[in-house]
């Protein structure tokens, strides 16, 4: 059984859970300026982990608007940052330097990872990511939320971080975590 909170606000800022880390791949490289590929969101409904009592869903238009937020946020000198495990207080895991729609239209954010987290990475410490965001609930016309899969239905619409995770919340994302850049 999902449980979910009796009361729910009409936005949140929320973590996702982790999204699965794919496997190292020494094939895998980094885009031309170094950062490495982490997908934040997929199109439509996310696939969820069972117990959990979120649906998100990630409209091409939504999509589109955090990807402009991001880099708009980017631009101005704004810091999106990731940490371990959603300590925003602690060590910085990587920066956020640019947002992109993905190729499926999902949102696909580009990192620089620390040494730290490259190196924690690698050694197998860190099973995901996950993604910080605000997010709406949807209402129907009585206020109420609306379910999908029984579950309270979110559309994610302002990125403002990411954290290594290991408790997976969308568990069919993959991230590419090779943490070597293409020579």
């Amino acid at each position: 059984m999902i449980h979910k909170p009796r009361f729910i606000d009409k936005i949140q800022r929320i973590h996702a859970g982790a999204v699965r880390v794919a496997k190292l791949d020494p094939a895998a490289t980094a885009a031309v300026d170094g950062s490495f590929p982490v997908d934040a969101f997929p199109p439509g409904l996310a696939p969820m982990a069972e117990d959990d009592w979120r649906q998100f869903r990630m409209t091409a238009e939504n999509a589109v608007k955090m990807v402009d937020k991001a880099n708009v946020d980017l631009a101005a000198g704004k810091k999106l940052r990731g940490n371990y495990g959603h300590d925003r207080s602690g060590p910085i895991a990587c920066q956020i330097v640019r947002a992109e729609i993905s190729p499926g239209g999902g949102v696909r954010a580009f990192v620089n990872w620390t040494e730290r987290a490259s190196a924690s990475i690698r050694a197998g410490e860190w099973e995901g990511t996950s993604p910080e965001f605000y997010a709406r609930v949807i209402q129907d016309e009585n206020g109420d939320p609306i379910e999908e899969n029984g579950r309270v239905l979110m559309e994610p619409f302002e990125l403002v971080g990411l954290a290594l995770d290991n408790d997976p919340a969308m568990p069919t994302l993959a991230i590419a975590a090779n943490t070597e850049p293409e020579q």
